[in-house]
């Protein structure tokens, strides 16, 4: 059976056990996860549910970075392999196989669902879960638009060197839907 965490109560539960931190420390912009190949940080305000152990139903004579269907809370979501999905946006051919279509199979993969707010029912395979992040945890990286792909905000590096992608999922779903319409007139 799968696990649903909601983002609004995992910052509720964080802001209860931080409060014996001092009020000068901010609150959490992104949330963070690493699949094989990147480490990510999505805005908060753009995210849903993160789901672990969902069960994808696999459809047949889709994109190869669509891994499937979930249903989550009786309404169906499309399941997209973010690394595959982003290769393509920066129109590099994904690897044979990006590793998280075996990760969704075994059910060790966490699956983050967009934000109601982007009118998607869709969830991303972003591998495992790393918490919540803020601006001071990370140093921007300049570099430029065509560097990093037109879905991709900006790029960061942690203290420990580790370099993070920040995803615009607005861009992201904007590229769905232009995927989704030109599908839908090639089977016409």
């Amino acid at each position: 059976m799968a696990q649903h965490v909601n983002n609004t109560q995992t910052q509720a539960r964080d802001a209860q056990s931080a409060q014996a931190v001092p009020q000068a420390q901010a609150t959490a912009k992104w949330l963070a996860c690493i699949s094989p190949q990147n480490r990510y940080l999505f805005t908060l305000d753009h995210t849903g549910e993160i789901i672990q152990g969902a069960t994808v139903t696999k459809v047949p004579f889709t994109q190869p970075w669509f891994c499937g269907l979930i249903s989550l809370r009786g309404k169906l979501h499309g399941v997209i392999d973010l690394p595959d999905f982003l290769a393509l946006s920066r129109g590099t051919p994904p690897e044979e196989s990006s590793g998280l279509r075996r990760q969704v199979d075994e059910q060790s993969s966490c699956i983050l669902t967009l934000g109601t707010s982007l009118g998607m029912l869709c969830g991303l395979v972003v591998g495992r879960l790393e918490g919540l992040r803020n601006a001071e945890d990370f140093d921007h990286v300049p570099v430029s638009a065509t560097h990093r792909g037109p879905l991709i905000n900006s790029i960061y590096r942690d203290r420990s060197g580790s370099q993070w992608l920040e995803v615009n999922l607005v861009h992201l779903v904007s590229s769905l839907k232009g995927h989704s319409i030109s599908m839908a007139q090639g089977s016409l």
